[in-house]
């Protein structure tokens, strides 16, 4: 599980945030060939020691994800998508040891857009025009909007913490009015509206909502008693919310569904999960089962993915979608 910047000392994350910032330049300016990468370029390949954060295609087609290989040290990321029909995995952009953490698709499918440590990305799903639309390692969990087309996302950290929209172009970047006794983590955009699920945090008391921009008030669906939460994801009709989570005592982050009809929690895996994302049509749910993962590369043989898996929402049966680590 990731540190917090609380939690980071200054030396380690600035050690980080530089590294990375070297690396992101050298993508963007085009002077890092894939030829000079240390990751094979194979379409074929698809062992990986973790894939997460998937994010399915607005044409239910192809399912975009990352990937990371611990081995060589430093690890190297990369940004793929896998075919839904035919399991085939494709390499978008290797990204170098670039922390990433999080992914959603432009309404029209052509654009992909992600945070990282140096702040936000847009990238065609071809691979091509990777451009950086924010600055700041806090700027996370971005989830583009279908109903006005702005792109949502998170500063949680520093005094101007909270929700921001901001144009596909990185224009009209707006902070929305937020209380300020409460943190926002991890928004996601309703389907048809611009409300969104996010998180919240009092303490060490984390709290699933959802938020209405222009209305400072917070609806709690479910009360603060999670020790961790990350992304989340409303179903297409609005009546699910897929979200990973641990309660105290839990050692990793699980997946759960909520129906806010009738208001129940269904815990889907046993196994640590990082991202998820419902099907166009609402059928089926892609999650990254992680297994057990560690952060430590000297454990190799102790960690590792499980890969994507699509699960089934009428009979809950489960498909391996990418082999993972093995």
């Amino acid at each position: 599980m990731r540190k917090t910047g609380a939690e980071e000392t200054w030396p380690l994350r600035k050690l980080r945030v530089g590294v990375s910032f070297l690396v992101m330049l050298c993508l963007i300016m085009g002077a890092c060939s894939d030829k000079k990468s240390t990751i094979p370029i194979d379409p074929g390949m698809s062992e990986t020691d973790k894939d997460f954060l998937p994010a399915w295609s607005p044409d239910g087609k192809t399912v975009a994800y990352f990937t990371i290989i611990y081995d060589p040290v430093p690890f190297q990321t990369s940004l793929r998508t896998v075919s839904v029909d035919t399991d085939s995995i494709s390499i978008i952009r290797e990204l170098g040891n670039l922390d990433v953490h999080g992914l959603d698709w432009s309404p029209d499918g052509e654009w992909l857009v992600f945070s990282s440590v140096l702040g936000l990305f847009k990238i065609r799903a071809s691979g091509d025009s990777l451009i950086q639309l924010t600055h700041g390692d806090y700027h996370a969990f971005p989830s583009w909007s279908t109903s006005s087309n702005q792109i949502f996302f998170a500063k949680n950290a520093g005094s101007e913490r909270g929700l921001y929209s901001m144009q596909p172009d990185g224009s009209s970047l707006h902070r929305w009015t937020w209380p300020d006794s409460f943190v926002v983590e991890g928004p996601s955009c309703f389907p048809t509206s611009d409300s969104l699920t996010i998180y919240t945090y009092r303490g060490a008391q984390y709290c699933l909502g959802i938020h209405h921009p222009g209305d400072t008030n917070i609806s709690a669906i479910l009360e603060c008693g999670f020790s961790w939460l990350e992304s989340s994801r409303m179903s297409p009709d609005a009546s699910w919310i897929a979200f990973n989570a641990n309660y105290s005592g839990d050692p990793e982050s699980n997946l759960y569904l909520y129906n806010r009809t009738d208001q129940t929690l269904e815990k889907l895996n046993t196994k640590a999960s990082e991202g998820m994302d419902f099907s166009p049509d609402g059928s089926q749910l892609v999650h990254a089962d992680l297994g057990v993962v560690y952060d430590d590369p000297r454990l190799a043989d102790r960690r590792g993915s499980r890969g994507m898996q699509i699960i089934t929402l009428t009979d809950r049966s489960v498909r391996q979608l990418t082999p993972g680590y093995h």
